[in-house]
């Protein structure tokens, strides 16, 4: 996709995304596209913090790296810690990582076990956005217990 269009879209999405950070109680970190860099917390729970990545959106999904919350890559003491499903602790093939196994992230569908189900049977449907996928995430995050 054009960068230029790509830049439209991320910006246009996340315009409005302060308000809803604040009612969650998510920190912004960055929003200069392409990188969208937040973290989540609520007492009680380990800090999460996400590097967004979306230099291809909306063409292709937005990359994810898992984070602490000084910004470096989550250790592997603490990234054995994460549950399997969306927050997976096993190494993705091209990053190595723990990485954000779901629907809308690059790492699921570059997955070799989700090489059947594309982006594109979802990029453009309606909702489908980035504070949607970021919502995704947080609404996982927020069901484990770690």
């Amino acid at each position: 996709m054009n960068g230029l269009v790509s830049r439209g879209l991320f910006d246009k999405e996340v315009a409005n995304l302060s308000r809803l950070a604040g009612l969650r109680g998510w920190r912004i970190h960055s929003t200069d596209f392409p990188i969208l860099d937040i973290q989540f917390e609520r007492v009680g729970k380990p800090t999460l913090r996400l590097r967004m990545i979306a230099t291809d959106w909306n063409d292709m999904p937005p990359s994810f790296e898992l984070l602490t919350p000084d910004g470096s890559y989550l250790p592997p003491v603490v990234s054995k810690l994460l549950p399997g499903g969306v927050l997976n602790n096993t190494p993705h093939r091209n990053t190595k990582r723990p990485f954000i196994c779901m629907i809308g992230s690059k790492e699921y569908h570059t997955h070799e076990n989700h090489l059947n189900d594309p982006w594109d049977n979802y990029r453009n449907k309606d909702g489908i956005s980035l504070v949607y996928i970021l919502s995704q995430i947080w609404n996982a995050w927020l069901l484990t217990s770690l």
